[in-house]
Formats: structure tokens, C-alpha cells, sequence
């Protein structure tokens, strides 16, 4: 499934250098088990960086913290835009702001669906109050779209915006087309488009149409 969030974090920094504050979007399982994948801030006295991470646990919390990734630049912005993509077992996708900062397919993620989504700040900081705020929440159930029943002379399908940009384009393997539109935000406000094997367009949507991951088309 993919889970998105625009996260704001303030402060950037906490005034003692023993406490943290964490803000970010977190994914979970539904069993009793705290076992989650997260995309979150993390702010300390010296700053704040973005980080992705993955946590597995029993019931009383976790017993496994496993850092995967985490942005290096200094002066990181305090809003991100956060598209996290998992199927709960080995497989983890992240974008930050469009752009795909990991992916992983042989985790041992112990998350089986279905997922609870968090929006959550904490802290051990108790100075002042300290919250995020988060914009644009939404889920889908996959990253992918799939086109199928093409006909036998398509090469190519093309999701294709109002303005002529290629979005997204894939190869046909038997009659079916599968379209990664996992980066960007969604919906999307486009046309598919089928192309033969010159490049010529053989169908298309009548007018743009809202497309979501894991929608699923069939051509006449």
C-alpha cells in the first residue's frame, strides 16, 4: 500500500543536548505487535535531520530500531513531502519530496496488513509543547497502475498530462501494461495513451481522467 503526508516540524532544534523530538508519518501493523516503518524528523540540539526507519517489537513496544536511511545536508527544510510504499513483508519504498531516497525488497519487516497509518510527534523534551502539523494525508493500495485487455499491435502505454509531459510510461507484456506512478502526488489529472510499436498512438482516454495507485483500466 502507499501512505502520504506533508510533515511540518518545529523547532529546529531542542535546547538540551539528552532529549529528542520526533515527527513523521508511521506505518503499522494492526496486530499487537509494534512493529512499524516510519518517515520522520528528528531534532536534537544540533538540529533537524529526516530520517526513514523501520522498528519491530512485542506488545509492550519495540525491541529493534533498525535506521535505514537518513538525509546528511545541513539546513534541512522543516516541511517534507513523505510517500511511503510497503507491502508489510520485505518490501519498502520511500520518496521525500518526489524524489525516491530508498528502496529495499529484502527486509523482514514482520507487518502483516491490515496497516495502521499515524500522524505523531514525540518527545522527551518537556520545556515547552512541542506538535507537528500535517497536510495532504491519503492512502492508495498500490504505486502501480495497470492497464490491461490492449490490443495485439500496442507496444507502449503513457500516462500523459494536460500539457504533453510523459508522466509515466511502460512496455506491454502480454496484453497488460503496469504504469509506476508512486512519486508523485495523487491523483494524478491525465490521459492514457497506447502507442504501437512506431510510436503512433492507437487509443486514449476521451479526456483526462483522476488516476490513483492501483487503479485498474482495461482498453476497448
Amino acid at each position: 500500500m502507499l501512505f502520504h503526508s506533508v510533515i511540518t516540524t518545529f523547532p529546529r532544534t531542542v535546547p538540551n543536548m539528552t532529549t529528542f523530538y520526533e515527527n513523521g508519518l508511521y506505518v503499522q501493523t494492526s496486530t499487537q505487535n509494534v512493529n512499524y516503518v516510519t518517515c520522520y524528523s528528528d531534532t536534537s540540539f544540533w538540529g533537524t535531520v529526516w530520517a526513514i526507519a523501520s522498528a519491530t517489537g512485542d506488545t509492550d513496544g519495540i525491541t529493534q530500531f533498525h535506521a535505514l536511511w537518513y538525509d546528511k545536508s545541513p539546513n534541512q527544510p522543516l516541511t517534507r513531502d513523505c510517500t511511503i510504499i510497503t507491502n508489510g513483508q520485505n518490501y519498502l519504498k520511500v520518496y521525500l519530496d518526489g524524489v525516491m531516497v530508498y528502496s529495499n525488497s529484502t527486509l523482514n519487516l514482520q507487518m502483516p496488513g491490515p496497516f495502521n497509518a499515524f500522524l505523531e510527534p514525540q518527545t522527551s523534551y518537556d520545556g515547552q509543547m512541542l506538535y507537528g502539523i500535517y497536510k495532504d494525508y491519503y492512502s492508495a493500495t498500490d504505486e502501480n497502475v495497470k492497464v490491461s485487455n490492449l490490443p495485439t499491435n500496442a507496444a507502449t502505454v503513457s500516462i500523459v498530462d494536460s500539457s504533453g509531459n510523459i508522466l509515466a510510461t511502460a512496455p506491454i507484456t502480454g496484453s497488460t501494461s503496469i504504469l509506476d506512478v508512486g512519486k508523485y502526488h495523487l491523483p494524478l489529472t491525465a490521459n492514457i495513451k497506447i502507442y504501437d510499436s512506431s510510436s503512433m498512438q492507437i487509443a486514449s482516454t476521451q479526456n483526462p481522467i483522476k488516476i490513483f495507485g492501483g487503479d485498474v483500466y482495461s482498453a476497448k
